[in-house]
């Protein structure tokens, strides 16, 4: 069974509330029967390997050896990876499997097959910064204080860019403040299993100073555990601020409202921080229009000239 097989039926499962690990398979040759689709920076990254009888595996990242644990056809490969690169996994005779390590800032463009991200046609691992925000004391209001009166006057606001579903009512919201801002919408590829993984696809390099960036329930409704959903949402803000160099913008959170608030309490917090790590603002779509867009209004008042 192919790696790509096997990861289409652990998607399947996931559907189903089954942890989205991919199913071993007895083959003739080397298979990787597990294999991350996302790791923080330095932490451990651990591929699972089922080798035949009287095999030695061998790693490579790059020019680097590495080494596999375990005895017998089970073996384990975990490295913690610092950079970028060609993850190499083979066989003595040459047959293997290769896997991209990819930083937000890694050129190239990715795409999707069978629910799992690509670049160039090989599986990728995508490697963010775990970012921390800073803490929410009176030394940060200071330092915001200072930033401005150094600035001077404010900063012209007349552009935002959206990077949203293509049915989000999000452009149309934001173009419905009250007043004139030119809205350009990035949609998330419709083409892709996972949302998260659409914006990374149709994520091109355009400089822009405000951005805004929605997140929902829709991959989280597709069986992406909430542990990955996370960490490649950060992969994605950092993809995003490195291809458009923003200094500012809006993170959009999900509804909570309905038979969603049993999320509000383990989600909301945390995205609030994920947006301050990032330089954005958070936005909660559970309040009621008027209330989040008088919010978001009031904020860019103090910032920026509005046309």
């Amino acid at each position: 069974m192919s790696l790509r097989l096997r990861h289409a039926l652990a998607i399947a499962l996931s559907v189903f509330g089954v942890l989205s690990t991919v199913v071993p398979a007895r083959t003739a040759g080397l298979e990787v029967t597990y294999a991350p689709d996302v790791v923080f920076l330095e932490e451990p990254l651990t591929f699972q390997l089922q080798v035949p009888k009287g095999v030695e595996p061998e790693a490579r990242l790059g020019n680097k050896e590495l080494r596999t644990r375990g005895e017998g056809e089970g073996r384990e490969l975990t490295l913690r990876p610092k950079a970028a690169g060609i993850l190499r996994i083979s066989a003595p005779d040459g047959e293997g499997w290769s896997f991209r390590l990819t930083r937000p800032d890694t050129p190239g463009r990715f795409t999707e097959r069978d629910g799992f991200l690509e670049m160039e046609g090989t599986p990728v691992v995508l490697v963010p910064d775990h970012l921390d925000p800073p803490p929410l004391d009176r030394r940060w209001e200071t330092v915001a204080l200072v930033e401005r009166a150094v600035r001077g006057e404010k900063a012209p606001l007349s552009r935002i860019r959206v990077f949203a579903a293509a049915d989000s009512g999000l452009p149309e919201d934001l173009a419905a403040l009250p007043f004139h801002l030119q809205v350009s919408h990035t949609a998330a590829a419709p083409d892709t299993w996972f949302r998260v993984h659409g914006v990374l696809c149709a994520l091109e390099r355009t400089p822009g100073a405000f951005v805004a960036v929605e997140l929902d329930f829709y991959d989280l409704d597709r069986g992406m555990p909430y542990p990955v959903w996370w960490m490649k949402w950060q992969f994605v803000l950092q993809r995003i601020q490195e291809a458009t160099e923003f200094e500012d913008g809006v993170l959009v959170g999900p509804d909570f409202s309905g038979e969603r608030q049993r999320w509000a309490a383990v989600m909301r917090e945390p995205l609030r921080n994920l947006a301050r790590a990032h330089g954005l603002r958070y936005v909660d779509r559970s309040l009621p229009v008027d209330v989040r867009r008088a919010r978001l209004v009031d904020q860019l008042k103090k910032e920026y000239v509005l046309p």
